[in-house]
């Protein structure tokens, strides 16, 4: 009996050290890899440009003369450097993927479905090899989306990956990506590893890209020899493998159709792919395989090192330009600004300290549309001031926790208190003289004060999906608001999703996204094809246009540009800088 225990035992312990030798280096990744190896396979033949890069490109002929030797040097990736991968992964069961330009499909179809039949990964590479830094977004949109359809309805699968030529995006291609329900691109070389970034407040992966494992910097075929090229691959290999142990890493190796097709860097990757066999825990996966698996792991890096430019649209087709009119300094935190047609004024809001605040200090001045100050504190006595909105000869003020109805004439003053109130901020009125306040930071809401009876401000709509508002309009019986965003951090007000533009239903106080996430919006203000809208905390004026549905950027301002004002008369803008103590005009011009 002792002896069958003691057997036991041992049988017990061996196979507890097996286990830890089995599973002696904790693993990064979801399904238990070590290092994940992800090739690209880059199908560019008949999508290139007159004068593409090609060892021929260093002296090329008169424009519109062909260059046939340099047309047979990108004939070869699709009459043998593809063909000859596709063998060369079947060898290994390994699966890549291919980004394939839209016209290289249209001109060679039998190749791009070969690459589909052999269960690799079609992602997109544009409809042509050509540039698309330089587009707008609405030409970038068609860029892309022409090449992806095309490459659907030739093969029967959408890719979900994105590569530009060159890796040279614009600041827009990722807005252009996501709005075409993309999942990842790879034109970014940050990282060793994958990543997420938010696009519009929402996930999207970057699959880092590589130049050093790539074929492409050897067109001229001078750069490196095939054994350096094999070396190349193994010491990064072995640096990322020990890397391994540690932290996540993935080893990304890019070849294209008519370099990496070629049969002594076949040979280089046959013998590197072997070399890497050898190691325990190497795993080789499509790029779509990869993003679907770390988008949503919590051990996926965020990293918004472009934040800037995947808010907003940038360079779109405007119908207009601005051109400053002038600008006027002595005021002290300008919040709003409205226009008084009838008496040829402007009121702008003063804060004039925390808005918060409740100090007497805060109060409005009279401008003259010449932009000079008529009267300085025109109304005194207010705490923190900001919205502003006429009806009437009445001038409607938002003051912390309170509604604030000055006669313009007459200069009286009346306050209405708005029970619970924290943030009162900018502040609108319909049509039959009823007002609608912001309450932004506290919590999301919009009060109403009746324009009869009962002359007392209640809470008229009370629910988190207005997300912090603060910009009201009242257009056409639609109540839009443009939101502040959602986890404020108190002390820088930051936001982790940026806010959107609005719209709410007066009957039945239904609320509608119009826009993605684009900024910390303050001012909403319409012009005679859409909206201008301003971030506070990134300093834009943006422009929203109803035809399109699109949103972009019109002028890069101070942080706190706050809220605007549009005349459509004259088609001019004002514009509170907050921080600066100024107030600025513009008009339109075509």
């Amino acid at each position: 009996m002792k002896n069958v225990v003691l057997l036991t035992i041992l049988l017990f312990a061996s196979t507890i050290i097996v286990l830890a030798q089995k599973n002696d280096t904790k693993s990064y990744w979801p399904n238990d890899a070590q290092l994940v190896i992800s090739f690209s396979m880059q199908f560019e033949t008949g999508g290139q440009q007159e004068g593409a890069e090609s060892p021929f490109s260093g002296n090329p002929l008169p424009k519109g003369q062909p260059d046939l030797p340099a047309e047979s040097w990108f004939r070869y990736g699709a009459k043998e450097g593809i063909y000859r991968m596709l063998n060369l992964w079947k060898k290994h069961e390994i699966h890549v993927t291919s980004h394939v330009v839209g016209e290289a499909a249209i001109r060679y179809p039998e190749v791009a479905k070969a690459i589909v039949d052999g269960g690799h990964e079609i992602a997109a590479h544009g409809i042509a090899w050509s540039d698309q830094w330089n587009l707008s977004y609405e030409d970038e949109l068609a860029f892309v989306k022409k090449g992806i359809d095309t490459v659907e309805v030739i093969t029967g699968q959408r890719g979900v990956g994105y590569n530009s030529n060159w890796l040279r995006r614009s600041p827009n291609t990722l807005k252009v990506l996501q709005e075409l329900g993309f999942l990842y691109h790879i034109d970014d070389l940050s990282r060793d590893e994958p990543f997420v970034t938010k696009v519009r407040g929402k996930n999207f992966v970057v699959m880092p890209y590589t130049l050093r494992n790539n074929d492409i910097v050897n067109i001229a075929g001078k750069n490196w020899s095939p054994d350096q090229f094999l070396a190349q691959l193994k010491f990064e290999f072995d640096q990322l493998y020990a890397e391994g142990a540690t932290k996540r890493r993935m080893m990304s190796i890019s070849l294209h159709d008519r370099i990496g097709g070629g049969p002594a860097i076949v040979q280089v990757v046959d013998k590197f792919i072997q070399y890497a066999k050898q190691h325990k825990r190497v795993v080789f996966m499509r790029k779509d395989e990869i993003a679907n698996m770390i988008k949503d792991d919590p051990n996926t890096p965020v990293d918004n090192s472009e934040i800037e430019y995947n808010t907003t649209i940038v360079n779109t087709k405007l119908p207009f330009k601005l051109e400053k009119d002038w600008e006027v300094l002595g005021f002290k935190n300008p919040e709003s600004v409205v226009l008084d047609i009838k008496n040829n004024a402007l009121y702008v809001s003063n804060i004039n300290g925390d808005p918060t605040e409740k100090n007497g200090n805060g109060y409005i001045s009279k401008v003259g549309l010449d932009g000079k100050i008529i009267q300085q504190k025109w109304i005194t006595e207010l705490n923190a001031p900001k919205g502003l909105v006429i009806y009437n000869d009445k001038l409607y003020v938002t003051d912390i926790d309170k509604i604030v109805e000055i006669d313009i004439k007459t200069r009286r003053v009346l306050a209405f208190k708005a029970k619970d109130a924290t943030f009162l901020n900018d502040i609108a009125v319909d049509k039959k003289g009823n007002v609608y306040a912001s309450n932004t930071f506290g919590f999301s809401g919009i009060y109403k004060l009746q324009k009869k009876g009962k002359r007392k401000v209640e809470l008229w709509l009370k629910d988190e999906n207005l997300n912090m508002p603060n910009g009201l309009y009242i257009s056409k019986d639609q109540l839009f608001v443009a939101n502040w965003g959602k986890e404020v951090n108190p002390k820088t007000y930051e936001t982790k999703i940026v806010g959107t533009l609005q719209k709410v239903d007066f009957k039945t106080k239904t609320i509608e996204n119009i826009t993605k996430p684009i900024g910390n919006l303050d001012g909403l203000s319409e012009t005679l094809h859409g909206f201008l809208l301003s971030d506070w905390l990134a300093g834009k004026l943006l422009y929203y246009t109803n035809e399109t549905g699109t949103t972009t950027e019109v002028l890069n301002l101070p942080k706190g540009t706050a809220d605007i004002y549009f005349d459509k008369n004259t088609k001019s803008v004002f514009i509170p800088l907050m921080l600066n103590n100024k107030l600025v005009k513009y008009h339109f011009k075509k």
